[in-house]
């Protein structure tokens, strides 16, 4: 064995792997910095004399840079989705395929949409006309799916439940290996899902997750599986039927300053409880809707102490998002 030659690869391939990581850790320090502490402390106080006030503790000081998506999808109805599904919706396509066992290139001649008043729903079938599975599809993110033969009234309902569990503070729990299939076949690596709560029912596992964007959760998009003997048998919640594109990358305002946003001397002295950096989805014009990064604010006024309210600011404008789409 030459040693020489084995030594010189190896310090190539330590070299590589400290390349990478410089690389990684210099992409993470452009993303993420921290307000000075100067600049924290003046903050606090400007702020105090407005009436808001937090622990400390709650408040981000990062720096973040975050991408804007566009996502383009409109409620689709039977007669769209039979001509252009692949175009429109792919992910759905990719969601559906993987779901019933069928392949992408069957999708023409095994599924079959029809209208319903609220959007399409979609039945599955095999070569020889065997029902694999059923699907709806509802607005612009609501999605249903359950596999032929299986009654899902009782795990609907427990579903029902879980998804008051469904937070982002919530601590994040091993995602089954294949609901982590079906995301990486359904999107890539764009959109992601984290379990926040699991639930046992009837010898499988009603799994609640969280939909993210560049690792960053989607306010209020939960999807929610039952899985037994490691096959999908139903899905229920919102899901993106395309995968949303990316549209610019911005650095977005952090988390003490965004708190000049909030309303002014409308309900007495606020004190913020808790924020979190979330995504939402909101419309921008009648076929434009955006992906934003956007701060959820939880408080309570001096007014109202016993009412826990919530705003969701644009991290971008700081302006007020009221109408979220889902």
């Amino acid at each position: 064995m030459n040693w020489h030659k084995t030594n010189l690869a190896l310090i190539m391939i330590l070299c590589i792997i400290d390349i990478f990581l410089a690389i990684f850790l210099y992409n993470a320090y452009k993303k993420t910095e921290l307000v000075p502490d100067n600049l924290i402390v003046e903050a606090t106080e400007n702020l105090a004399m407005r009436g808001i006030t937090f622990d400390k503790e709650i408040i981000d000081t990062k720096k973040h840079q975050k991408y804007v998506y566009l996502y383009s999808a409109d409620t689709a109805f039977a007669k769209e989705m039979k001509e252009d599904a692949k175009n429109s919706s792919p992910s759905l396509i990719s969601a559906i395929a993987f779901l019933s066992g069928i392949s992408e290139n069957d999708e023409t001649n095994s599924i079959k949409y029809f209208d319903i008043p609220t959007g399409t729903s979609i039945s599955v079938t095999d070569r020889e006309e065997k029902v694999l599975g059923s699907a709806a599809i509802t607005g612009i993110t609501g999605f249903e799916y359950t596999s032929a033969g299986f009654d899902s009234t009782k795990v609907a309902e427990i579903i029902k439940k879980d998804k008051l569990y469904a937070d982002c503070s919530a601590k994040a729990q091993k995602l089954p290996s294949i609901i982590k299939s079906f995301f990486e076949k359904t999107y890539g690596n764009t959109v992601s899902g984290k379990a926040v709560h699991i639930s046992q029912y009837d010898g499988g596992k009603i799994v609640t997750t969280l939909l993210c964007a560049d690792g960053v959760y989607v306010h209020n998009m939960i999807l929610s599986f039952y899985i037994k003997n490691n096959e999908i048998l139903y899905v229920e919640g919102n899901m993106f039927f395309d995968e949303p594109a990316k549209d610019t990358d911005t650095r977005i305002t952090d988390g003490i300053n965004i708190l000049f946003n909030l309303p002014e001397n409308t309900e007495g002295d606020i004190y913020v409880t808790s924020q979190h950096l979330e995504y939402t989805l909101f419309e921008a014009s009648s076929k434009q809707n955006y992906l934003v990064p956007s701060w959820i604010i939880t408080y309570i006024s001096s007014e109202n102490p016993n009412e826990e309210k919530h705003i969701i600011l644009n991290a971008i404008t700081g302006s007020s998002i009221e109408r979220v789409l889902y």
